[in-house]
């Protein structure tokens, strides 16, 4: 694969936790999770939590046992399903959210492949 995407959301014991976050691999390209961070960071406006903030993040099951071998990887936490103010947001934008991810692949697939759409 070109780009493989991982989608999920948080929760915490903590109601006010927020903010989303990205992760990849430790040795791995991170070009693909900043674009994905800052176009889901600008429709979301939630704050953005450091990237790979756990380890879980950085070593995530199917790039660390080489399920998926791809040449860029991202694990997006859209936000914490457990704070009723983005629990509401993500499930009401479902679309938003979806395009958002969509055009962003594809600006980075003709910007580094010369993908046409």
């Amino acid at each position: 694969a070109k780009i493989f995407l991982v989608l999920h959301a948080d929760g915490s014991t903590n109601p006010k936790a927020r903010g989303f976050s990205v992760g990849y691999p430790p040795a791995s390209n991170k070009e693909y999770a900043e674009n994905l961070a800052e176009a889901y960071g600008a429709l979301a406006n939630f704050p953005q939590r450091p990237d790979n903030n756990t380890k879980n993040m950085s070593h995530y099951y199917a790039w660390r046992n080489n399920h998926i071998v791809a040449d860029y990887y991202c694990l997006l936490e859209h936000g914490f399903l457990t704070n009723t103010v983005e629990r509401e947001w993500m499930t009401t934008h479902i679309p938003e959210i979806a395009d958002c991810h969509v055009n962003t692949i594809r600006k980075f697939m003709i910007d580094k492949y010369n993908f046409k759409k």
